[in-house]
């Protein structure tokens, strides 16, 4: 089965919420093109009386798409690649501890993955980005290419 651009997004994005539902902080997403609950936002904000936790925003960026055979309509194989862009952020003062092991566990989602629907995650990075605020910042970036019959 070959997928379209939506398509991939959504498989991409459900392999990721599989792996954050995991965790103790599955509604601390903020997910492309969706408004931010103010619950998340006050967090986000660090307003007095809300507990920090941690929390993620998933951005998708495609890249190229290249035509990779000839033919009639229907049967031109076509691929795209794209980077999955996960920033995760932990409050400060632990550190680093629930950082490394949340962007470990999303990591090891994707690391090495061919899914059944034809997108292969094909590297994966983690990146310590540092304080920002009240904030610890990781960077897992997760480039991945998919399939699609034309």
């Amino acid at each position: 089965m070959s997928l379209n651009l939506q398509q991939t997004i959504d498989e991409i994005l459900a392999r990721f919420k599989e792996v954050w539902d995991t965790t103790d902080y599955p509604e601390n997403v903020v997910w492309p093109d969706v408004s931010l609950t103010p619950v998340i936002q006050q967090m986000i904000a660090g307003d007095d009386g809300v507990e920090l936790e941690p929390w993620v925003r998933v951005t998708i960026r495609p890249n190229l798409r290249r035509q990779r055979s000839m033919g009639d309509a229907g049967n031109r194989l076509f691929t795209r690649n794209g980077i999955l862009f996960v920033e995760l952020f932990v409050p400060t003062g632990d550190g680093n501890t629930e950082a490394n092991q949340l962007a470990e566990l999303i990591a090891n989602q994707f690391e090495g993955i061919s899914s059944p629907y034809h997108v292969w995650y094909t590297e994966t990075r983690i990146a310590q980005n540092g304080t920002e605020g009240l904030w610890t910042r990781q960077t897992i970036t997760i480039e991945w290419e998919s399939e699609e019959l034309k």
